[in-house]
């Protein structure tokens, strides 16, 4: 399924980097933690940079949802890493959970969760970027 998607985007007419550039956005868009809005925002961001819209759209779903929980807590990770936040953890007791706590605990991961989710999503998306673009010139030149 991945495979045919990616097959079908090598072979749009349109330009190497503007394909490359669609699915990259698209990727990224994907990864962002605006749950509900991936398609909208997919399409607006097509309309807006003239981007090929089969390409951002295949970006965005990309990844299976249930592989999102395991990359969300892994940008959150890595958001708290990057910001030096290590003692969100450290403070989390889990004899003491209460449905307020729960809620400082949320709000308190959020602004880690935003970046790590930038800083992944961002990656990702220069790796699609390269790995699309690579292949359409591979593709151009057989």
């Amino acid at each position: 399924m991945l495979t045919d998607r990616i097959r079908y985007i090598i072979r749009l007419k349109d330009s190497h980097h503007k394909l490359a550039f669609s699915f990259s956005i698209g990727v990224f868009i994907g990864i962002s933690p605006f749950w509900g809005f991936h398609t909208m925002l997919g399409l607006i961001a097509s309309w807006m940079f003239r981007l090929n819209t089969f390409a951002t759209i295949s970006g965005i779903y990309l990844l299976p949802f249930w592989s999102l929980l395991p990359l969300y807590v892994f940008s959150t990770w890595i958001g708290i890493k990057s910001l030096g936040a290590e003692y969100l953890i450290l403070n989390i007791k889990m004899e003491n959970i209460t449905l307020p706590h729960i809620f400082f605990i949320i709000e308190s991961l959020f602004l880690p969760f935003l970046f790590g989710t930038f800083i992944i999503g961002s990656l990702l998306a220069f790796l699609c970027y390269i790995f699309i673009y690579l292949n359409i010139k591979q593709k151009e030149m057989s």
